[in-house]
């Protein structure tokens, strides 16, 4: 029978593969992982927890992955999955007499957990309904993030595995990512290859838009997090109207709140890490029955938040100490000790590799002055839950519960850790630093898990049937109006990253993005530019950022970013401002030359426009053969078209486009 089951491992995901279906395939390895687990009695609890060590296993085998020949190949990865959870079920069966199952039980506020990631599909997605490539672009790549992130996909995608591995592969799509921990990129690159059924990630414009999807999703996925463990965390006791209020908060501040801003500002390793924080916390908070399964489940999910985003180990680290000081299995010497010290090395070693790799990056010395955008979420809402979350302790229930202790311990230092980064930034610079903020908003997402305190301290007596339902309704009314998460409240929208009596998804639903390149993308593509057609293109107008910003992004779709220089055009935006051997900074120049007037060919050309001319043409020199510059000034194109016909080995391209007013 074990021989059959290993054989049919292999050959389902062969008949997907010939079938174009390999999108089956990981809805099956979900529902395989979830039926040998028995920690969760509820179905969409199993599900969760299944869903969270599927991908954390995923993200581990990625090791190896990136080494044997099949690389990402749907069929060897599936196959592989397959065969090893036939190879626990047989082992499970022989030993314990288990046999797969899943739970059939539901819960009513399920409709709430699960209503959240619905929501937000819709809303974040409604500004590119209907509109093209052209026309949905800006919402497309808002940010350099973006395309920073896409990168990372795109070679993850291309190359089959983690580029910190696999150090010799040169490919024109990287761009300064390969230190960065790759977790999210690869579970994208490896959903989108179950989707196509195939490695080749196709056409670029196709690419981006998929791309964008797995954005969303990843937020989705934070948004089904934080409701689901905050209600874990709560536990069986905590019933009725209660829960509601609990599930239906964390939901609301989750869609509706501030974090909605690290998806417009494309933070997308650090969601997807929040989201794995989110249900390591509750998993640790309020453990599995089986200290076996507990074990297994804290070092699958620390590994995957050290490959996601290393930096959320603080956070799960501290939680993981608390959770195991406190387990009386894990105490004593035995077999759960020795268990936990075998996983424990498994997952340093492998976490060690991914970290190692991003501290090159970022050493330990840059991690808290390096400057940047970050979530502006509202400190004094903060702290108030935070208090109400550690609070739980002081109540008779709470003292008593090593699971509010824990979660007391782990919330209060977590924040005491934040509010030390964010001071120290403050005290050095006047304001916080870029990475300070992460530890702030992996604070708050503990915080939204943890404010199932509140109902230790709200009356869980027996009320009529009439009194409960009208106190469930309040409960999900209450937390949409305090996020203004009401379509009506949507008001104050000029400022949309920090928005005033609204919700910044709401915003950003109706088509509201701090996206300042778009009129000049428009124009670009107006005048006849094109972008992913493999041109590299070089913007010269607006201001330096945005003509910075519009290069790296299309560049990036077109798989030229790595041949073409960008710190020239906008230095300001790195913390070093080296350049090569006799080449300037360009931005100064393209704001001067872009106010040329037009001009007669043949005129004498001024000294400080010769000067400006000298810098861009060293530049040009380092772009790679084929380059087109799209430019604002009549003047400025002819004096470029003359270049261009002076040193045709450079096959330098211009593009007029007119209509823009020089910055």
């Amino acid at each position: 029978m074990a021989a059959g089951l290993l054989a049919a491992a292999w050959a389902f995901p062969a008949l997907t593969h010939a079938l174009r279906v390999d999108e089956i395939l990981p809805l099956a390895i979900l529902l395989g992982t979830a039926s040998l687990l028995r920690v969760g009695r509820d179905l969409l609890d199993r599900l969760v927890i299944a869903g969270a060590l599927s991908t954390g296993l995923l993200i581990a085998a990625g090791m190896m992955f990136t080494f044997w020949p099949w690389h990402l190949h749907p069929v060897a990865v599936a196959g592989f999955s397959n065969t090893v959870l036939v190879v626990v079920g047989v082992v499970l069966h022989h030993r314990h007499g288990r046999l797969p199952r899943l739970p059939e039980r539901v819960r009513a506020t399920d409709a709430i957990i699960l209503a959240g990631p619905v929501v937000t599909w819709v809303l974040l997605r409604r500004p590119l309904r209907g509109k093209s490539f052209t026309d949905a672009f800006p919402f497309l790549m808002p940010h350099h993030d973006t395309a920073n992130h896409f990168s990372l996909f795109d070679v993850i995608h291309r190359d089959g595995g983690y580029p910190f591995l696999r150090g010799g592969v040169k490919a024109p799509y990287r761009f300064e990512m390969s230190g960065y921990p790759p977790g999210a990129h690869y579970l994208y690159a490896l959903l989108d290859i179950f989707r196509r059924s195939s490695t080749d990630p196709g056409a670029p414009v196709g690419e981006v838009v998929r791309y964008s999807q797995y954005e969303v999703l990843g937020f989705c996925l934070l948004t089904l997090a934080i409701p689901w463990a905050a209600r874990w965390i709560a536990g069986p006791s905590v019933i009725g109207w209660r829960r509601v209020l609990i599930t239906a908060t964390a939901s609301a501040f989750a869609v509706f709140g501030q974090l909605v801003t690290m998806f417009q500002m494309s933070f997308d390793g650090e969601i997807l890490g929040l989201a794995f924080l989110a249900v390591t916390a509750a998993l640790m908070f309020r453990p599995p029955a089986s200290v076996y399964e507990q074990i297994l489940l804290a070092g699958v999910l620390l590994t995957a938040i050290a490959t996601v985003y290393s930096m959320f180990l603080i956070n799960a680290g501290i939680a993981a100490i608390i959770a195991f000081r406190t387990r009386p299995a894990i105490r004593a010497a035995g077999p759960a000790r020795d268990l936990l010290i075998r996983v424990a090395a498994v997952a340093f070693a492998v976490s060690a590799v991914t970290v190692a790799a991003g501290l090159k990056l970022h050493p330990l010395s840059a991690m808290f002055t390096e400057r940047g955008g970050f979530v502006d979420l509202p400190r004094g809402l903060m702290i108030a839950l935070t208090i109400v979350a550690v609070a739980g302790v002081l109540t008779r229930t709470g003292r008593r519960s090593p699971v509010w202790r824990a979660s007391a311990v782990t919330i209060g230092a977590s924040f005491a850790i934040a509010v030390s980064m964010e001071l120290y930034g403050r005290v050095r610079s006047g304001t916080p630093q870029y990475y300070s903020s992460k530890l702030v908003e992996s604070s708050w997402v503990l915080t939204l898990c943890g404010i199932g305190a509140l109902g230790l301290f709200l009356n869980g007596q027996r009320v009529s049937r009439r009194a409960e339902a009208a106190l469930a309704a309040a409960s999900v009314a209450l937390p949409l109006a305090v996020t203004n998460g009401f379509p009506m409240s949507a008001h104050w929208e000029n400022h949309p990253p920090q928005p005033q009596a609204t919700s910044a998804t709401v915003i950003w639903s109706r088509g509201h993005i701090p996206a300042t390149w778009a009129s000049l993308y428009a124009a670009y593509v107006r005048a006849g530019g094109v972008v992913a057609d493999g041109v590299p293109t070089v913007f010269t107008y607006g201001t330096s950022h945005q003509s910075y910003l519009m290069t790296q992004i299309a560049t990036t779709v077109s798989h030229q970013v790595g041949h073409v220089f960008l710190l020239p055009l906008d230095p300001d935006t790195f913390t070093s401002v080296w350049m090569p051997p006799g080449i300037t900074r360009v931005d100064q120049p393209f704001q001067l030359l872009n106010r040329l007037p037009d001009a007669a060919p043949g005129l004498p050309v001024a000294a400080d426009v010769q000067a400006a001319m000298d810098s861009v043409k060293a530049y040009l020199r380092i772009c790679p053969p084929g380059t087109r510059i799209a430019v604002i000034s009549k003047g400025f194109a002819a004096l470029l078209q003359q270049f261009a016909e002076q040193e045709p080995n450079l096959r330098l391209s211009v593009l007029y486009v007119p209509g823009v007013t020089a910055s």
